[in-house]
């Protein structure tokens, strides 16, 4: 024990702890990019939809 009343940490947990806070960084940032182009499709697709309604809208207008 050290003075302050903690155990040392040992390398190899150090070590593995770095590698478990980096998977899980890694992990964090890839489910937000997946958000992000999830929301991106959302939003292409709404969009592509209100083209296509106001297409057959004056299409119809046309033909009437």
């Amino acid at each position: 024990m050290r003075l302050n009343g903690t155990v040392p940490m040992s390398s190899a947990r150090r070590n593995a702890e770095a590698l478990l806070n980096q998977s899980r960084k890694r992990e964090a940032s890839f489910k937000l990019d997946q958000e992000r182009e999830y929301e991106a499709m959302v939003s292409k697709t709404a969009h592509l939809r209100a083209l296509r309604l106001a297409k057959e809208a004056a299409d119809n207008a046309a033909a009437a």
